[in-house]
């Protein structure tokens, strides 16, 4: 994984992918103002192990679209910036981990409170790992 970047590669984009992590054995964690859902998966044959990442603000939550686009970039900014504590624990387990950061709160939060709860998200997942 590359330190500081959020790759295509990062990121859940197939259908296929979003259906596995919301079936099945999932992992919930409750850090206000995000939920954060995520499950380890075997590797297909020829992938390596990375962690990848969606955001999701509802639009029940956040009505206007501008509000929720800025969630989700604090979300993946967020994420990107602390991406390490999770790296050493997805290339040893050797497996990939697919994280989905769901916004549940109805207002906008600074960065800084959305931050420490990506942190905190973060930090459960590698020690749970």
């Amino acid at each position: 994984m590359k330190k500081y970047g959020l790759p295509k590669t990062e990121r859940i984009k197939s259908r296929r992918e979003v259906k596995l992590l919301f079936e099945g054995k999932i992992i919930s964690i409750d850090v206000y103002p995000l939920k954060v859902l995520y499950r380890w998966e075997e590797l297909v044959e020829g992938e390596k192990p990375v962690a990848k990442i969606m955001v999701s603000v509802p639009h029940k939550r956040i009505k206007r679209a501008v509000k929720r686009n800025l969630i989700k970039r604090r979300v993946r900014e967020a994420y990107r910036l602390n991406k390490e504590i999770i790296a050493e624990k997805v290339i040893g387990r050797n497996q990939k981990l697919l994280i989905a950061f769901v916004y549940v709160s109805s207002s906008v939060k600074d960065f800084d409170i959305i931050k420490k709860a990506v942190i905190t998200a973060l930090t459960k997942i590698a020690n749970h790992a």
